[in-house]
């Protein structure tokens, strides 16, 4: 059998079992040439079907690799608006007149603003992972990248004592590392 013969090749089952029935010693038993051209045709399809699917992986791989990191941006860009909202309300008192609380309420708006566009990169880098998975779903590239979103989603949580968060994220890790 070629694949016993040759390992090294990457022969397919279904083409060994191909091979081996054109080459039966029973001229009855072997396929006609159109069959076997149909067979190879179908073994054709098949390998162009799976390069596709790994081809659109790669691609949705990286688009949810692009996401991440710009989830990671504005997080970190968040944390610092956040800092310079609670520095500033510090120094506005509870009583102060509306047109002093103003700043505050537009530093605010503003972290609010880029909180939802934060939870929108979120999903769509996860989207792009679940994706690529959709294609491949032993795909170790999107399998570590949504590891690594989740982690991080796990790590906040974990910051904040949010437990139900901390045991939510710990097993998508869990799944996907």
């Amino acid at each position: 059998p070629p694949r016993t013969r040759t390992p090294e090749s990457g022969i397919t089952l279904e083409s060994e079992e191909l091979c081996l029935q054109a080459m039966s010693a029973d001229p009855l038993d072997r396929p006609s040439a159109k069959e076997l051209a149909d067979h190879i045709g179908t073994i054709l399809e098949g390998t162009k079907e799976r390069e596709r699917r790994i081809e659109e992986a790669r691609t949705r791989v990286r688009e949810g690799s692009a996401a991440l990191d710009r989830w990671r941006i504005l997080k970190e860009e968040l944390g610092e608006l956040d800092h310079r909202v609670r520095e500033l309300a510090k120094s506005v008192a509870p009583w102060a007149p509306s047109a002093e609380k103003a700043p505050v309420w537009e530093l605010e708006d503003r972290a609010s603003r880029l909180r939802i566009e934060a939870i929108g990169a979120f999903e769509e880098a996860e989207a792009g992972f679940l994706r690529a998975l959709g294609e491949v779903p032993d795909d170790r590239d999107a399998r570590n990248f949504l590891a690594t979103l989740y982690f991080d989603r796990f790590s906040e949580a974990e910051k904040t004592h949010d437990i139900e968060g901390q045991r939510y994220f710990r097993s998508l890790v869990t799944r996907y590392d």
